[in-house]
């Protein structure tokens, strides 16, 4: 099903790999424009073969978005695992600052709910139709949540969010004049209870939605960033944790090449969690 032309793709398919230079070959198998996807295009090489070299990673320059300016919300231990993690990368002569960003979180998180309600409610509709569905509440909570939230939008509400993330892509795009990459957590929670849909709370925070949990991961998704999450250890618990390194746009083989030699220094494919 084909999602109108007025809203873009806020969602990019990932993979899982133990190594970056596993993905790599993955990689290269899927990569290259296709004409019927807008934000797609071709490499100048293979991800296999992208690397950089001593010179060119002791020039890396790393900005911290950390917490957001205090918008987002983590579990006790996770920022300071990062933190030390990003120290142990300056040990390699990679430079870290950080940054209080100008980029209003609020309303990136606006924005990103609205395309992502009225994209869901728009491709459900089509669903219902197409399998003849009675009762929109045979759903699940969340397509529901997403569908009742989505029937209210109008298309007001659409050009507002679209002008909002033009705005907000100027900014972002700003931080990569002095960054090659940005860093985030990957997580805000350490792994939870499997018969939860997600948690309640997160460092005494009530989750308002459903999916406010995973709210570091629209900055990427949001503006077409390539971005990586690579390992970098665990807590106390033994339960594991991971930071994002993103690039500006198009700049996929970049992202590569750093995970590549971070793996090499930091072997985190062999760590293993000490469990009870």
């Amino acid at each position: 099903m084909k999602k109108k032309k007025s809203l873009p793709i806020i969602s990019t398919p990932g993979c899982l790999a133990r190594t970056p230079e596993d993905m790599s070959i993955l990689l290269d198998v899927i990569v290259g424009e296709h004409k019927e996807d807008s934000i797609s295009f071709s490499l100048n090489t293979s991800f296999r073969n992208t690397n950089l070299n001593d010179q060119e990673f002791s020039k890396i320059k790393i900005g911290w978005l950390s917490d957001m300016n205090g918008k987002y919300q983590y579990d006790p231990e996770l920022v300071e695992i990062c933190s030390k993690q990003l120290n142990n990368l300056e040990k390699h002569k990679v430079s870290i600052e950080y940054l209080k960003p100008k980029i209003d979180a609020n309303k990136l998180w606006n924005c990103w709910g609205t395309l992502r309600a009225k994209s869901i409610y728009e491709d459900i509709n089509e669903e219902i139709i197409a399998m003849n569905i009675k009762d929109v509440n045979e759903m699940t909570p969340q397509a529901i949540w997403e569908y009742k939230k989505g029937i209210k939008l109008t298309d007001e509400d659409v050009k507002l969010a679209l002008n909002s993330r033009i705005e907000l892509s100027n900014d972002v795009n700003s931080l990569f004049g002095s960054f090659d990459f940005l860093a985030l957590p990957s997580q805000q929670s350490f792994p939870f209870d499997k018969n939860l849909r997600h948690p309640e709370k997160i460092n005494d925070q009530v989750m308002d939605t459903y999916h406010r949990w995973i709210e570091i991961h629209i900055f990427a998704s949001l503006f077409y960033l390539p971005s990586i999450s690579l390992p970098i250890g665990f807590n106390q618990d033994g339960f594991p944790i991971g930071i994002q390194i993103i690039a500006k746009q198009k700049e996929d083989l970049k992202v590569i090449s750093f995970a590549k030699r971070y793996e090499e220094i930091f072997n985190f494919s062999n760590h293993k969690p000490k469990l009870n």
